[in-house]
């Protein structure tokens, strides 16, 4: 019996600073098998970076660089510990015309207290509202993902905390079904990918045994 299997992401969580170089805040890996890194599977100019592409080499990476940038992963991890309910991401958000690190919170007032232990860093920090914490995103994604591998969809699951959103990625012809799967999950966007097999050749139909199970808005 052949069946489809949904298989999970990287979660995108701070691609920008992984691809800057920031040890300490690259893409934490979620259940599942291997799949492409959000940064290698969404180029930035998806992603409205102003930071270095993956692609640029050592002179042009280090031509995108500041001083206080190795804090944002930091200041990330405080603000994931200090304000787990509101805290929805944080990334740097360009060089020019100045260095510039967007912190995404589901309510930007009060001000984290977290942006007074890193002085140097915070006159860089620009507050964002967003409509989902991270926390909620994540939560998003796991139900998602059980939903869409109950479905047999076949595709890619992430969260993306710049569009505050988790992204489900599948061929055309299975958005109906994918969207019906995730109906009423708050935070989740599915969206169709051209040539599946092309973009990601490590995913296909694959063979399964008969009892093997497979794999919002």
């Amino acid at each position: 019996m052949t069946t489809r299997a949904f298989r999970t992401g990287v979660t995108a969580t701070c691609v920008l600073l992984a691809l800057a170089g920031c040890a300490g805040t690259g893409t934490p890996a979620t259940s599942g098998p291997p799949y492409p890194s959000a940064s290698s599977a969404h180029p930035e100019p998806r992603l409205g970076s102003g930071g270095p592409s993956a692609e640029d080499g050592p002179a042009e990476a280090g031509a995108h660089h500041h001083p206080v940038q190795e804090q944002v992963g930091e200041l990330e991890a405080a603000l994931v510990a200090q304000e787990p309910d509101r805290f929805g991401g944080a990334w740097i958000g360009g060089y020019e015309p100045e260095f510039r690190v967007v912190v995404a919170l589901t309510e930007v007032d009060p001000r984290p207290t977290a942006l007074d232990d890193f002085p140097d860093l915070v006159d860089h920090v620009t507050l964002t509202r967003v409509e989902f914490a991270a926390l909620e995103l994540e939560a998003a994604r796991a139900r998602a993902e059980e939903a869409l591998t109950e479905a047999g969809v076949l595709g890619g699951i992430g969260v993306h905390p710049m569009d505050n959103r988790v992204l489900v990625e599948v061929a055309g012809t299975d958005v109906d079904e994918a969207e019906q799967a995730v109906s009423g999950i708050a935070g989740v966007t599915v969206t169709r990918v051209p040539e599946l097999p092309e973009r990601y050749p490590g995913l296909g139909v694959h063979e399964t045994a008969p009892d093997e199970p497979t794999g919002g808005r």
